[in-house]
C-alpha cells in the first residue's frame, strides 16, 4: 500500500470482517505476498510459511492446522506487528419461555444477524 516506509503511518486501525470461516482470512493480511492488504509492510518468511502450511492442512488435519495457526499468532504477538483491541459481543434479549433460538440461528461470522428459520415461537 505504501511504497515508501518513511511515508507510512506508524500505526493504523483496521476493522476486519471475515470472508471465509478460517483463521487464514484474518492472518493473511500480514502475509508478505499480500500487497493489497498488508498495510504494515510486514515481512517474515517464517510467518508466511506457518500460515500457508496451516491453510493447506485445514481440510486434511484440522487440529494440526489450528496448532500451526496458534504458532503464527504467537509470531505476530512477539513481533508486535498487530494488536487485537476489540472483539464484539452481541447480546440478544428474549424470553426463553416464549421463543426458542436454536444454535443454527446464530453464526459467529455474522454476529448481527439471526437466521429466523431457526427461531420458533413457543405457544
Amino acid at each position: 500500500m505504501w511504497r515508501n516506509p518513511d511515508d507510512a503511518p506508524h500505526m493504523i486501525i483496521n476493522d476486519w470482517w471475515p470472508t471465509y470461516p478460517t483463521p487464514y482470512d484474518y492472518l493473511y493480511i500480514l502475509h508478505s505476498a499480500d500487497i493489497e492488504w498488508n498495510w504494515s509492510g510486514y515481512t517474515n518468511p517464517e510467518y508466511d510459511e506457518l500460515i500457508d502450511t496451516a491453510f493447506q492442512l485445514e481440510g486434511i488435519d484440522y487440529n494440526k492446522a489450528m496448532e500451526i495457526y496458534n504458532e503464527a499468532q504467537k509470531v505476530v504477538f512477539e513481533d508486535a506487528i498487530a494488536i487485537s483491541i476489540a472483539d464484539s459481543i452481541q447480546p440478544y434479549i428474549y424470553d426463553p419461555d416464549k421463543v426458542l433460538i436454536r444454535d443454527e440461528a446464530l453464526n459467529p461470522l455474522y454476529m448481527f444477524v439471526i437466521f429466523f428459520p431457526y427461531v420458533e415461537v413457543i405457544s
